[in-house]
C-alpha cells in the first residue's frame, strides 16, 4: 500500500509491540519512510534514529526551537536574580515576558517541525495513546493527521477505547481504498484493566476483535 503512496499507520497496545513492528518494517525495505511517535526514552535502540522526535531535529528551524528554549531557560532564571535591587521588581517582569515569549515562538516552530517530518512519513508507528499525542501536537492538519490505511496489532489485547482513538484517523472519500485492520489471536489473555469498578473492567475486557470475530463466525474476518 505504500508503494501506492498510502499512508498507513501502524498501532499496537504496548511499546514492545510497536518496535517490534517498526523494526521489522526497516529490516524489510531501509528506505521506507518510516516515523516512531512515543517518548523516545521507552523507544527501543534499534530505532530511535526513526523517532519522531530525531526527525523532527532534522527539520528546518529545529535549531531555532532549542536555541528559543535555551534563551527562554536563562530569561528565567535572569528575572529570578533581580529580587532585592529597587528595580528588581520591573525587571523581574519585564525578564518573565520575554521568556514566555521566546517559549511561545518555541512552540511554534516546534509545531512546525512536527508538521514537516509527518508530512514526509508514509508509515506512523505508535502505541494506541501515545500517536495520538504525537498528532495532536502537530496540530489540527488533515494532511498530517489522516491515514489510507490503520493497523492495529495485538486488537486482541486492546481495549475498545483505544482502539477507537485510531479510528477518526482513517481518511474518508479519495481512492476508496481505506481500511482498517485488526491483527490478533482471540485465544491470547484480555486487555490488563486496572480498576476497581467491576463492571467496567468487565466491559473494557469485551474487545472490538473479539465482537468481530464473533460476528465473522469465529474465522478470519477483516472490516473495511
Amino acid at each position: 500500500r505504500v508503494l501506492l503512496g498510502d499512508r498507513v499507520l501502524v498501532c499496537a497496545p504496548s511499546n514492545a509491540a510497536v518496535d517490534n513492528l517498526a523494526a521489522a518494517l526497516l529490516s524489510a525495505d531501509p528506505s521506507i519512510a518510516i516515523a516512531r511517535a512515543g517518548i523516545p526514552e521507552r523507544v527501543d535502540p534499534r530505532i530511535q534514529g526513526v523517532t519522531l522526535e530525531a526527525l523532527q531535529m532534522k527539520q528546518p528551524g529545529a535549531d531555532m526551537v532549542k536555541k528559543l528554549y535555551k534563551e527562554a531557560s536563562e530569561a528565567f532564571r535572569k528575572g529570578e536574580k533581580w529580587t532585592r535591587a529597587a528595580d528588581g521588581g520591573k525587571v523581574r517582569r519585564e525578564a518573565k515576558q520575554e521568556a514566555r515569549s521566546m517559549l511561545r515562538d518555541a512552540r511554534i516552530f516546534e509545531k512546525q517541525a512536527a508538521q514537516a517530518a509527518l508530512r514526509k512519513t508514509s508509515v506512523l508507528c505508535g502505541t494506541l495513546t501515545g500517536f495520538a499525542s504525537a498528532l495532536r501536537d502537530a496540530g489540527d492538519d488533515a494532511e498530517v493527521s489522516q491515514f489510507d490505511v490503520v493497523v492495529i496489532d495485538e486488537a486482541s489485547q486492546a481495549t475498545a477505547p483505544a482502539v477507537l482513538l485510531a479510528l477518526p484517523h482513517l481518511r474518508e472519500g479519495g481512492s476508496g481504498r481505506s481500511r482498517v485492520i485488526l491483527a490478533g489471536d482471540h485465544r491470547q489473555l484480555p486487555p490488563t484493566v486496572l480498576t476497581a469498578d467491576k463492571e467496567a473492567s468487565t466491559a473494557l475486557q469485551s474487545t472490538l476483535f473479539e465482537e468481530l470475530m464473533e460476528r465473522d463466525g469465529g474465522g478470519v474476518g477483516g472490516c473495511g
